[in-house]
């Protein structure tokens, strides 16, 4: 199934890459790697809600998305803190991070203006 909504697409872009990324973080650190996965997921699950819905939903699932993307930040910073991620992981996922941010902010943008 072919996804027509570019955001989308770069969502699960980004959680391939960040699924390779915490596979190998420490079994002490189970419960942010299991934070993770449910955050990223619970992402792409709001993207295909909120492309799908009308009106005033459609800006609830927009708004979750971005609880989910803060979330996801706050968990890499928090793996960086610990050094379980090197820089230039931090810094890719970092990067897509804000490019999606972005995407969504302009997404709400032109929700608003319809």
């Amino acid at each position: 199934m072919k996804d027509n909504l570019i955001i989308i697409t770069r969502i699960k872009k980004t959680i391939l890459k960040l699924e390779k990324i915490i596979e190998n973080f420490s079994r002490t650190e189970n419960v942010l790697k299991d934070n993770i996965k449910i955050t990223m997921y619970e992402f792409l699950k709001n993207a295909y809600k909120a492309n799908i819905s009308k009106d005033s939903t459609r800006l609830n699932y927009q708004k979750e998305m971005i609880v989910n993307i803060k979330m996801l930040d706050f968990y890499i910073n928090c793996s960086y803190n610990k050094k379980m991620i090197s820089p230039k992981q931090y810094n890719l996922m970092g990067q897509n991070f804000l490019e999606i941010f972005s995407m969504i902010q302009a997404w709400v943008k032109s929700e608003k203006t319809k």
